[in-house]
């Protein structure tokens, strides 16, 4: 018989076992946490599942938090694991609308917390980690924000250890002492699909670059059409720094044109501080080993006490629908879940109350649904539809019409700005409805 190996260090190994062997401590009944966003580890989730399926184990139950790789023979009549999900992915988005999986509404703050303090904990956690170093430590790489209270709150860790992640810094490093078991694998890391920006998309980057974006600002933006459209249109702008809940390529190109370096940035000074990374080679290959990108947890980067002290905090978002009002729609299309809280409150929060009174919480989105042609400015949310920023987060709306400055405005005055940036053929439309509402004309 071979002898097992393992990674070693002087004080500790994590034992090398095959994915086969990873899975024969799911049982029945076991709670199983399988890492989400670009970690999520794809060999050994196929592997539960087949395992699960193939021995008929019941009670199991899986929780995930926005999965970037389907499972390659579930569907959603199957039942053989409960699925939980903190924030719903395109791959999870048909099995949690059918009643095959359950939605956890919360904001990505707060997951950690689900697991320091005992709401789950998990029998087994499925994990993904590049390979350790000399002093034995493995790194996160692509994502922090939970797995440091997950692997502690877990009764047992397996991580897949893939030659392709990035060894990030910050709190991504972990000793292979908490790890359990390791499973070596090779595949290049998810990158996920260009899409083309559109004129609407120019023209809502335009506004935002033009009328709000300042020099020196620290800036929070996501994924997408319209976030990609602001970084490729930021020109003027210098001296910008980033805080930000996702780390994505085009800021990375605003880095290497020295239009990004972080001088004037309250805390973390010099640095990029992110949680997560989704994009492509260039960007992991950036992080790797990179001293001035600082990965932290979802309970440092996505905490409004801090990311209020920096300075100019300029934090971007999309939704999917607001209200005359300023209520906003992000997770969900009437009762269809579509995502997840994930930072858009936190971050609203952070940059609207700002230490230094200059921070600005910004809500970009076309004025319609290119499908449709519908109006996502609306007088009622639809039936069904979660409320994730209230009317009391809001700041600016930007639109392809132009920019809405809601904060300290009446119902009145809200609907007014509003209405003033959505799509001319709605506008009348929500006048009057806005009058039938509110019992005044929308005016200044």
């Amino acid at each position: 018989m071979s002898a097992k190996k393992h990674y070693s260090t002087t004080t500790s190994s994590m034992e090398l076992i095959s994915k086969e062997q990873a899975v024969q401590f799911i049982k029945p009944n076991s709670l199983v946490f399988v890492e989400g966003v670009v970690g999520t580890p794809k060999v050994l989730m196929n592997a539960m599942y087949d395992h699960v399926k193939s021995k008929n184990i019941q009670g199991v139950t899986v929780l995930d938090v926005f999965s970037l790789y389907p499972y390659d023979n579930m569907t959603p009549e199957d039942d053989c694991v409960r699925r939980l999900s903190f924030f719903v992915s395109p791959y999870t988005r048909k099995y949690v609308n059918t009643g095959a999986a359950e939605y956890i509404p919360i904001m990505l703050n707060d997951l950690p917390m689900v697991f320091d303090r005992g709401y789950f904990s998990p029998d087994v956690a499925l994990i993904s980690v590049s390979p350790p170093d000399a002093s034995g430590f493995v790194s996160l790489g692509t994502n922090v924000v939970e797995l440091l209270s997950v692997i502690r709150g877990s009764k047992r860790v397996i991580a897949q250890i893939n030659d392709r992640m990035p060894r990030s810094l910050g709190e991504a490093l972990v000793h292979v002492s908490e790890i359990d078991y390791g499973v070596e694998v090779s595949y290049e890391l998810f990158s996920p699909a260009t899409e083309e920006v559109t004129e609407i998309d120019s023209a809502i980057a335009n506004h935002i670059c033009d009328e709000l974006l300042e020099d020196e600002a620290t800036l929070q933006i996501g994924l997408g059409k319209i976030p990609e459209a602001i970084l490729s249109n930021i020109k003027h702008q210098i001296n910008l720094g980033v805080h930000t809940e996702l780390l994505t390529p085009g800021v990375i190109k605003l880095f290497n044109s020295g239009v990004i370096n972080n001088s004037k940035k309250s805390i973390d000074r010099g640095q990029i501080t992110a949680t997560l990374l989704l994009g492509d080679k260039p960007l992991y290959d950036f992080v790797h080993n990179n001293e001035l990108v600082q990965m932290k947890r979802g309970t440092y980067s996505n905490d409004p006490a801090i990311i209020r002290q920096n300075h100019r905090m300029t934090a971007i978002n999309t939704c999917l629908e607001i209200d005359i009002t300023g209520q906003v729609v992000s997770d969900s299309l009437g009762t269809r879940i579509y995502s997840g809280f994930g930072g858009q409150v936190d971050f609203m929060r952070g940059a609207l109350t700002g230490l230094d009174g200059k921070g600005k919480a910004i809500l970009a989105l076309p004025s319609t649904d290119v499908s449709t042609g519908l109006s996502k400015i609306v007088p009622t949310i639809k039936p069904g539809a979660g409320v994730v920023c209230s009317r009391a987060h809001v700041q600016y709306v930007v639109t392809e019409y132009g920019c809405a400055d809601l904060f300290a405005k009446s119902t009145r005055q809200r609907a007014h700005a509003l209405i003033r940036i959505a799509h001319p053929q709605h506008r009348e439309a929500l006048e009057r409805e806005a009058y039938e509402i509110l019992k005044v004309m929308p005016s200044l």
